[in-house]
């Protein structure tokens, strides 16, 4: 840092380079892509909750070179399954949003990248999900960049 004084071995910081390492920018968007991606409820066979009602899984289906591929999605935490329920309603199908968070720090002029997921209705109805494992996140990594690529051509 520029104005720095040492006090008995204490690094004393102007309030300006103070405030400029703190400063963080950040920048959001949401990924659009021509196609987009999409959330399928499919029942779980012969399972059922204490209530009764049928349990589900959530998946995002695509194609890496030639393959099925599956993502697996769940909510953050148990009561998340319920906003599920919200979301989908009468439809087995929500389209899956991903926004991209890129934020710099000016003290290392270092640039961080961040997605986020969310599962989104027909009304515009919106609930945080994250992949099931890390495996998912990296099949869904493969999934966007090959969106990406045929997006360009």
């Amino acid at each position: 840092m520029a104005n720095e004084k040492k006090q008995n071995n204490e690094v004393i910081v102007s309030e300006q380079d103070f405030e400029k390492s703190q400063n963080v920018e950040v920048e959001v968007a949401d990924i659009e892509f021509d196609n987009k991606f999409y959330v399928s409820r499919k029942p779980i066979a012969n399972l059922f909750s204490k209530e009764g009602r049928q349990l589900y899984t959530y998946v995002v289906e695509g194609e890496i070179k030639n393959r099925p591929a599956k993502v697996f999605i769940e909510p953050y935490d148990v009561r998340g399954y319920d906003a599920f329920e919200y979301i989908f309603g009468e439809s087995d199908v929500a389209e899956l949003v991903i926004k991209e968070t890129k934020k710099r720090d000016f003290s290392t002029n270092r640039i961080t990248l961040s997605q986020e997921l969310f599962i989104k209705d027909d009304l515009g109805l919106v609930v945080k999900v994250k992949c099931s494992a890390q495996s998912d996140r990296d099949i869904l990594q493969m999934l966007i960049t090959l969106m990406r690529r045929k997006q360009v051509e």
